[in-house]
């Protein structure tokens, strides 16, 4: 991110009492002057962040691939860096964050850390210069929905040399990374969704007014039209609940909408979302467990197989439309939803609604 200037005015209260000029009305450099901006606060930017989260000591972080090398993480102000001036305030703080404490990330992962604990996975160029996560994550999603492929290595992408961010090893292709773990105040968390949804913004499905005032837990916006609602409208905390995390906790109802806001079903707690469009799913399921198959709900598919799991037996979409069971299950159709915690919903409808 671009450092603004800012010109301070330091003044005290005597020199105001006497009426005193506190500063000289000087031009900034745009044909204003400074009294046009008169209380106004310093943009942050890189100097202020390293201020408030400190570096890491050099040669201490070291990022990870697949193939099990390490690369020594490089600072972010050096002139060599590629991406100064692409950094926003969420990168220093994974870089001040670097190398958090076994113990802190133990109590995280097992859902016991506190609520302002974040952990991020902060991914390094071949040269051992940071990705602005911002880019990482605008290459996330363009490759969900553009490349169908895992074709890294493409030209087209613009916006980072793939051939300095991916790492290739006998079939499998990473990122190196280091992991970033430590407290975090909201607002920077939401400065960078917003970032986020700003680019998500473009590829899902329209977000309405009244689903945006009102957010629940969790939303799928169904690629075929309306909503499907993990919790009642307006139930969002601000947690970040994904679709897994719904699926086996079952906390509370899911509720289908049509685009207008209409409610079209609900089902109490302990049921899948698909039961929403699929509304013999209870009985076919139940014929299938009688012939002793199992069947498993992933990736808007209704899957059966085999007691022992193995062996596709039988294939269904969302709507209960049977598939062909001899398709790959990855390549049977793509996710009919997109999937996004309540907490984003608002971002992506003011997103869209000034996509400039």
């Amino acid at each position: 991110m671009t450092v603004l200037r800012a010109i301070l005015c330091l003044a005290g209260a005597a020199l105001v009492a006497m009426a005193v000029p506190t500063c000289r009305e000087q031009p900034d450099g745009t044909g204003r002057s400074t009294a046009d901006r008169s209380g106004s606060a310093p943009e942050p930017g890189p100097e202020q962040w390293v201020a408030k989260y400190g570096v890491p000591e050099a040669g201490t972080v070291k990022a990870v691939a697949c193939d099990k090398t390490e690369t020594p993480v490089r600072a972010m102000d050096d002139p060599d860096n590629p991406y100064l001036g692409q950094y926003l305030e969420l990168d220093y703080w994974c870089w001040g964050n670097s190398n958090p404490d076994d113990g802190e990330l133990m109590a995280y992962f097992s859902g016991a850390g506190p609520p302002d604990y974040l952990v991020k996975n902060v991914v390094v160029d071949s040269d051992g210069f940071i990705v602005p996560q911002l880019e990482i994550n605008r290459l996330n999603i363009l490759s969900k929905h553009f490349y169908q492929t895992t074709d890294w290595d493409r030209a087209s992408y613009e916006f980072l040399d793939l051939t300095k961010v991916m790492v290739h090893e006998e079939g499998d292709t990473c990122m190196r990374s280091f992991r970033a773990g430590g407290t975090i105040t909201p607002g920077v968390s939401t400065a960078f969704e917003k970032e986020i949804c700003g680019i998500l913004a473009a590829f899902v499905p329209v977000v309405p007014a009244w689903l945006a005032e009102s957010p629940p837990h969790l939303v799928l916006l169904m690629k075929d039209g309306g909503f499907a609602c993990f919790g009642d409208l307006g139930s969002d905390d601000g947690g970040l609940i994904g679709l897994l995390n719904a699926e086996a906790g079952g906390a509370h109802p899911w509720l289908r909408y049509d685009q207008s806001g209409e409610l079209v079903a609900r089902l109490d707690p302990g049921h899948s979302w698909v039961e929403l469009f699929f509304p013999d799913f209870e009985a076919i399921r139940d014929n299938h467990e009688a012939e002793g198959c199992r069947v498993l709900i992933q990736s808007g598919l209704v899957i059966v197989t085999a007691g022992d799991g193995q062996g596709l037996k039988a294939l269904y979409d969302h709507r209960g439309n049977p598939l062909d069971p001899s398709l790959e299950v990855t390549d049977a159709q793509e996710l009919p939803y997109e999937e996004l915690p309540g907490r984003l919903v608002k971002h992506i409808y003011a997103a869209q609604q000034s996509p400039d």
